[in-house]
């Protein structure tokens, strides 16, 4: 829990809540960190939903002119579509002390990168096509769709 290692004014009640729980893919993680009310990572968090439905649609178009693309070795198990989203995931992969997450909740317009992630991913029809997932977190029954 990060209480002990923050100021008291960063953990006012006005300014930010708890998040607890986080279920990603199959694992149940706890995951204990501060998030903001999501005014100041708003306009990001559309990019990156709408970003990454973007990219998939231009990637399959790009499949419909070239033709399919052959597996790689060594990830044969995976459909070319499905490593379109592990590429997207690798992107934000990083390591952060709680510290470091406190200063960018407060000093970045960008949600964590685990965030970035799993919020757009969860929101992904293709995703979730492509994964085939169950209902669950990655799969929720309502999924933000601005643009």
């Amino acid at each position: 829990l990060l209480a002990p290692i923050m100021p008291r004014k960063i953990l006012s009640a006005d300014l930010f809540t708890f998040l607890i729980f986080a279920r990603f893919f199959s694992k149940l993680e706890k995951l204990r960190i501060i998030s903001g009310k999501g005014k100041n990572t708003q306009g990001e968090n559309i990019a990156d939903n709408g970003g990454v439905r973007e990219s998939f649609r231009a990637y399959m178009k790009s499949i419909e002119v070239q033709g399919t693309e052959q597996r790689l070795p060594g990830l044969t198990q995976y459909t070319p579509e499905q490593l379109f989203f592990v590429s997207f995931a690798q992107v934000w992969c990083e390591r952060i002390t709680d510290q470091g997450l406190a200063s960018q909740i407060l000093t970045d317009p960008h949600s964590p990168g685990k965030f970035r992630v799993f919020g757009p991913l969860s929101n992904s029809e293709d995703f979730v096509r492509e994964w085939n997932c169950p209902a669950g977190p990655m799969n929720r029954p309502e999924k933000c769709l601005l643009w």
